[in-house]
């Protein structure tokens, strides 16, 4: 009877991993239903309709998407996330009362709903969505320098500055060296501005990652550590 029981314990752990291996898709009419009654994060995948002549559907599904196989991301995902999978080749899609076209401009193909999704009209599918709650993108910070960091920057460039003048008075306004310099100064410059405007980014992925850091990003969204830390920092963080 004991090693019955056993038997029985030890089936139901492999059927309960077995259901856990795949992601629990909603056609796009449970997902309309789903944003009237749940209240959960989306998962949103985006797919790219469009197959290279010398490779297969199969084939680029287990070189890009196999993270999306790994157990511990499809039960994280599953549990976590209401999850909708969309592929921008039917004609038209009805949503919430709305109608989504495929449409052809200029040579160059992309669907309504896509860009509804993903709240941007430029996608290089296939691309990861992202949405809470209340079906808005996240917004987080992907990397916030500190203070000290930025001080380190005005130092570098301040030192670049007075090279380049010492250089050109000494070795005149065409050696080589002036012109590393230059490009070392543009350099500093340029960082220095981007950690200073520092914008926020809205949580549209693209869909090739690696299963264990992309678990940690979509807990970083799913457990609201994006209100307090930049993305960088929580990746990094153990």
């Amino acid at each position: 009877m004991k090693r019955i029981t056993t038997l029985l314990i030890s089936a139901l752990f492999t059927l309960t991993g077995v259901a856990q291996d795949k992601i629990n898709w909603l056609s796009t009419s449970n997902f309309e239903k789903a944003l009237k009654k749940e209240k959960q994060n989306y998962f949103i995948f985006i797919e790219d309709n469009r197959v290279p002549a010398n490779i297969t559907a199969e084939q680029i599904k287990k070189i890009m998407f196999a993270f999306l196989d790994d157990a511990k991301l499809v039960s994280y995902i599953n549990n976590n996330f209401i999850c909708y999978k969309f592929n921008p080749s039917s004609e038209s899609l009805n949503f919430q009362g709305e109608e989504y076209w495929r449409i052809v401009e200029n040579g160059r193909t992309h669907h309504e709903f896509t860009n509804f999704l993903s709240q941007t009209y430029d996608n290089r599918l296939p691309v990861i969505v992202l949405r809470d709650q209340n079906f808005n993108l996240f917004e987080y910070f992907e990397y916030q320098a500190s203070a000290a960091e930025i001080e380190e920057i005005k130092v570098l460039i301040d030192a670049e500055k007075l090279k380049i003048n010492f250089i050109s008075g000494k070795l005149g306004p065409n050696n080589k060296n002036l012109k590393k310099s230059e490009q070392m100064l543009e350099k500093h410059t340029d960082k220095l501005k981007a950690v200073q405007e520092n914008k926020e980014s809205k949580s549209v992925f693209l869909a090739r990652q690696n299963a264990k850091r992309f678990l940690k990003m979509i807990t970083y969204f799913s457990s609201g550590a994006y209100q307090k830390k930049d993305l960088d920092s929580f990746l990094k963080s153990k």
